[in-house]
């Protein structure tokens, strides 16, 4: 069956039923992760333009897209929760242990032992090294923190104006 979707904001957020409102990009994560298509050493706009299209074409029916959603779910969303998803990984299979051997023996089920050993290689490299810490530096230089939780704000949006009746004002 499929599930509809109402899209808000100039980037065209989706915006889902409350009980689950990261449904949608959840979905997105999972085919990406158990598709076995793309390159996890690679950004979301480096990727294959075939792999992408084959990600469209196995979200649009389901969730009931039209083309003109296309661009914002393949770039935005998907470059969002494709991110999101090597950070997960990351932060609990990576950075966790300390040696070789444990990260080996502790890999995330979605990727298989190969994409695993070719991902903590790439993680291991000086450049990529150099980029994490710097960013973790600047990470702990952010005086405001987030405090939204996972309710985006055109979820808030879309919150506000069945409540109200009326989409918010400034």
């Amino acid at each position: 069956m499929a599930q509809s979707w109402n899209w808000y904001g100039k980037g065209g957020q989706p915006v889902g039923p409350r009980k689950h409102p990261s449904l949608f990009t959840e979905s997105l994560g999972v085919l990406m992760a158990t598709s076995r298509r793309f390159d996890w050493t690679k950004n979301w706009e480096l990727q294959d333009v075939g792999d992408k299209e084959w990600l469209w074409d196995n979200i649009k029916d389901k969730w009931e897209l039209d083309e003109t959603r296309k661009e914002p779910t393949l770039a935005l969303i998907s470059g969002d929760e494709f991110r999101n998803k090597k950070s997960k990984w990351k932060r609990n299979f990576y950075t966790r242990y300390a040696t070789y051997e444990e990260r080996i023996s502790h890999r995330p089920e979605q990727l298989s032992q190969q994409e695993w050993v070719q991902l903590m290689k790439f993680w291991d490299t000086p450049e990529h090294q150099a980029i994490s810490k710097r960013n973790r530096a600047n990470h702990a230089k952010q005086i405001a923190k987030h405090a939204a939780g996972r309710i985006s704000f055109p979820q808030f949006e879309e919150i506000m104006s069945q409540e109200a009746g009326a989409p918010p004002s400034l």
